[in-house]
């Protein structure tokens, strides 16, 4: 409530003269991307993001993630409304810090990540938010078209279905928009988005190793052991990436600060069913709202036959929701 409560009208920050110059130009960015988002990729157009919020702290909100020290399947909490989720989050960064410390007592592993916006799901019209605007105008497109995502399609219980399918608009979206772009800007986000791609593969990988490892059989130090080297050798590939990577050090948290389980599911959390996502895109034509209404039909499946049919069924027609 203090998010809504705090709120005020673009219109009315970016006529204020009294109003930073920097804080207007992003708002008035922030407006033009959410007319592309309404507009061309025919998200909701709800009244979300027409007004703007200053909390004064960097992240809105601190996801908790957990996880067993053998196993890459996340803790989940259930709430009213939105069902069961792969993380629990605090508005304030000292209670998630106190609530990670009890599930470490208990044996998980955790991981705190800062949220710097989050969806309502149209219960309320959400506000662009001062952590969303400190960042590139291509980023804060790829975040509102994210989040709008979340109010187009979600699935009680399945944060690797909603997730996945926020970030794929998130994604198609950003290739649709960085067109209307000047040529120098796409060659340059283009490239940090090569390098997102690494990086997401590199965890990818990792995870499925560490999963057949945990699966192993082999004894607790055994296993520890090879966890301990596999965790090294991402600290290892990062720090080479990004010596080949003129400004771009967005994965130095990984390389300083250490890597556990839950770290890593909330990776694969987000990422995982992407390319299955891009794939069922690029099968309704590259016709975006022909993607959706594919993906509305989908959510009307089983979990079961939702990953299968995401998993190589993407040819076929929807085996559910007819």
């Amino acid at each position: 409530m203090d998010v809504i409560f705090k709120k005020k009208r673009l219109a009315h920050l970016i006529n204020d003269p009294d109003t930073d110059e920097n804080l207007r130009n992003k708002l008035i960015n922030a407006r033009e991307i959410l007319e592309f988002a309404h507009q061309t990729l025919y998200l909701p157009d709800n009244g979300s993001y027409q007004h703007y919020t200053n909390l004064n702290r960097r992240y809105v909100v601190w996801n908790v993630v957990a996880a067993p020290e053998f196993s890459l399947t996340p803790k989940q909490w259930c709430y009213p409304i939105v069902g069961c989720m792969n993380y629990r989050g605090y508005f304030k960064e000292d209670n998630a810090i106190a609530y990670a410390n009890t599930l470490s007592k208990d044996g998980l592993e955790t991981y705190i990540g800062g949220v710097t916006a989050y969806s309502t799901l149209g219960w309320f019209k959400d506000p662009l938010i001062n952590t969303m605007l400190d960042r590139e105008d291509w980023e804060i497109a790829r975040l509102i078209f994210h989040e709008l995502a979340h109010q187009l399609v979600y699935i009680k219980n399945d944060t690797e279905f909603n997730e996945a399918f926020a970030d794929s608009v998130s994604i198609i979206g950003l290739q649709h928009w960085l067109a209307s772009q000047d040529p120098s800007k796409q060659s340059r986000v283009m490239e940090l988005i090569e390098h997102e791609s690494e990086f997401t593969q590199l965890i990818l990988e990792t995870r499925n190793t560490l999963q057949i490892i945990y699966e192993s059989g082999n004894t607790a130090d055994e296993i520890r052991n090879q966890k301990k080297q596999y965790f090294k050798l991402i600290k290892t590939t990062l720090a080479r990436f990004q010596s080949g990577w003129s400004n771009d050090d967005r994965y130095q948290s990984w390389i300083n600060n250490d890597i556990n389980n839950a770290r890593l599911s909330l990776i694969s959390t987000y990422r995982e069913l992407v390319p299955d996502f891009i794939a069922l895109y690029q099968g309704s034509g590259t016709d975006i709202q022909n993607f959706y209404n594919q993906v509305k039909i989908l959510s009307k499946c089983t979990k079961e036959i939702r990953m299968e049919y995401l998993a190589g069924m993407t040819g076929e027609q929807i085996p559910c929701g007819n």
